[in-house]
């Protein structure tokens, strides 16, 4: 299910009922733009087991000082490079 530019509550309901289908992780293209890290948090937020991926966070979107002040748990989020 393509969940990009749904409603909220959708995107919401449609998390939770993956997390409790038992799938381990929902990955969010980062490349698609937007509030990339504000997506990663709501998914947080609607599933109880479930990590959230992002795919490829684009560096031309905006600085990760930028990212940083916007998301003040950005931070606290685990980063995996394939580098």
């Amino acid at each position: 299910m393509e969940l990009h530019a749904q409603h909220a509550s959708k995107v919401h309901d449609a998390a939770a009922e993956l997390d409790e289908q038992g799938w381990g992780a929902l990955l969010i293209p980062g490349l698609a733009g937007g509030d990339i890290i504000g997506d990663a948090e709501r998914l947080l937020r609607a599933t109880k087991n479930a990590a959230v991926a992002i795919g490829v966070l684009g560096i031309w979107g905006c600085s990760a000082t930028e990212l940083a002040a916007e998301h003040p748990h950005a931070g606290s989020m685990k980063v995996i490079s394939s580098s």
